[in-house]
């Protein structure tokens, strides 16, 4: 069984200004949900910019907690236990349901990091229909 894609191009040429129209509109199609991104009505900086997606690690569902560190005493006898913050987290400081709540944080990096990066192919597409 063979497949085939048809491809639809529209070929405008800019002669004049009564061109414009109907060639941004062809980019303004193929932009699609990226028009935000692109559109050259906009000023750059002011344009929306992609947020590429932050890959969740064992500290992103660890609360963290204080654990005293060795005890010493003062001159009255006292107990003086000084709190530390434990900051370096692994995979397997994590509970069952910390673990499985990780694993599915990063299900959902996976499937955002690939929309992500199909958005990047399309706005890079974009500019090398424009250029």
């Amino acid at each position: 069984m063979s497949s085939s894609t048809v491809v639809n191009i529209t070929l405008v040429i800019l002669d004049d200004e009564k061109d414009w129209m109907p060639w941004i509109e062809v980019i303004r199609t193929a932009a699609g949900d990226l028009w935000d991104y692109v559109n050259p009505a906009i000023p750059t900086k002011r344009l929306k910019k992609l947020q590429e997606p932050v890959e969740p690690t064992p500290a992103s569902v660890h609360t963290p907690s204080l654990t005293p560190s060795s005890q010493t005493q003062d001159r009255n006898s006292l107990v003086i236990r000084p709190l530390v913050l434990i900051t370096e987290v692994t995979f397997s400081d994590l509970s069952a349901s910390k673990q499985a709540q990780l694993q599915m944080l990063q299900n959902l990096y996976l499937y955002k990091l690939k929309a992500y990066k199909t958005k990047v192919k399309v706005i890079n597409d974009l500019h090398n229909k424009v250029q």
